[in-house]
Formats: structure tokens, sequence, C-alpha cells
């Protein structure tokens, strides 16, 4: 079996999601869209809404992840052709800084 990671990069609000949504689509009928985003405020709910609604359900499985990512991973890699983990910045932060992040300074954190 061929797997391949493809790592999408650029700023803040760039089209980064949007373009890998498009790119996955080429390597499955089934794709699964693991969501990271935690929604504090009306602005990331709109970005989250207008997120999902560009994703048919026909074609994608959606997880959300904003913690313990590694479990939802293996659940979406049996049902799906390809994975889009959006975003790996968010799920770093989420970890850190989050409702349930893990305890501690950033350096007790990242040692």
């Amino acid at each position: 079996m061929y797997k391949e990671m493809i790592l999408v990069t650029g700023g803040a609000r760039s089209g980064k999601s949007e373009f890998a949504e498009r790119f996955v689509l080429h390597y499955g009928s089934k794709c699964a869209y693991i969501a990271t985003a935690e929604i504090f405020d009306d602005e990331m709910a709109e970005r989250v809404r207008l997120h999902q609604e560009r994703r048919s359900p026909q074609r994608w499985n959606n997880y959300e992840a904003p913690y313990a990512a590694e479990q939802v991973m293996v659940e979406a890699g049996k049902e799906a052709d390809a994975i889009l983990f959006d975003c790996l910045t968010l799920y770093m932060s989420n970890l850190m800084y989050g409702k349930v992040a893990i305890a501690g300074t950033f350096e007790e954190k990242v040692t």
C-alpha cells in the first residue's frame, strides 16, 4: 500500500484548508477530515461553519479532535482512503494552552 504525507503551509487565512481539501480528494472517494479547532468565539464559529459547508457528506467523514487526535486518526484510517488533518498549529496550541491542556509551564510541557 502506498502511503504519503504532505504538509501544506502558509499564512493565517491564506487558503491552506481549501487547497488541502481539493488536493486530498484526488486520493480517494471517501476522505476523512480531522478538525482540531476549539470554538471560543463567534469568529471561530463562523470559520468552522464555512469549512464544514465546503465538505459534502458523500465524500467526507468529519472527526472532531482538538485533543487525542492519535485515537481519531486510527478510527479515520479504517474508513477513509485519505485523511486531512486540519490544523497542526491549532492542535499544538490546544495541547499547550487549550481547555484541557497539559498542566505546567511552557518549559515543563516541552521537556
